[in-house]
């Protein structure tokens, strides 16, 4: 069987590949190690005082989680400040301040049909047993572009590298 990049439109880039024939054999766990272990962790701290007259309360949290797609990662910081005092029967002030920063990146990972977007999820799912995707090339060296074994999709590794969703928010509240 011909090698995957075998191809005349690989010639210069991987020269190494022409003529090359690869048997026709299944790579075990050829994706396995595409994925990872997800992990997720979240830390917070409240504290909170008060009496009669008065009260207050402060708190923080953190969470920081990475999918088991890499480069998929979420982290948020929050931390909050209260209080009230009572100035005489009638007559109470009250106040808090928040403050939230989030940061979520992202790969390409919506659902699809297999062609036409570009979904990780789908580019996985449709690699064949004797693609071993994690030691071959996924960059061409020369233009930048996707290197993969059909022409009307992106390796999924490429899409890792050169496709990300970012999205950074901070709020701050007060009442």
């Amino acid at each position: 069987m011909r090698h995957h990049y075998n191809k005349s439109e690989f010639a210069n880039s991987f020269p190494e590949y022409r003529g090359v024939n690869a048997p026709y054999q299944a790579f075990k766990d050829n994706i396995k190690d595409f994925f990872r272990t997800g992990l997720g962790t979240s830390t917070s701290i409240n504290a909170s005082k008060g009496s009669e007259n008065a009260s207050y309360t402060i708190n923080f949290g953190h969470i920081d989680e990475e999918g088991y797609v890499p480069g998929n990662n979420i982290n948020r910081i929050n931390f909050g400040l209260g209080g009230s005092i009572k100035l005489s029967n009638k007559f109470k002030i009250s106040g808090s301040f928040n403050f939230s920063s989030s940061n979520f990146e992202t790969p390409p990972v919506s659902a699809n049909s297999g062609t036409g977007n570009f979904s990780v999820f789908a580019r996985t799912l449709f690699i064949p047993r004797n693609f071993d995707l994690n030691r071959l090339p996924f960059q061409d060296p020369i233009t930048g572009a996707s290197v993969y074994y059909r022409k009307d999709q992106e390796n999924p590794l490429w899409l890792l590298k050169t496709l990300k969703n970012q999205l950074m928010l901070t709020d701050f509240t007060t009442l």
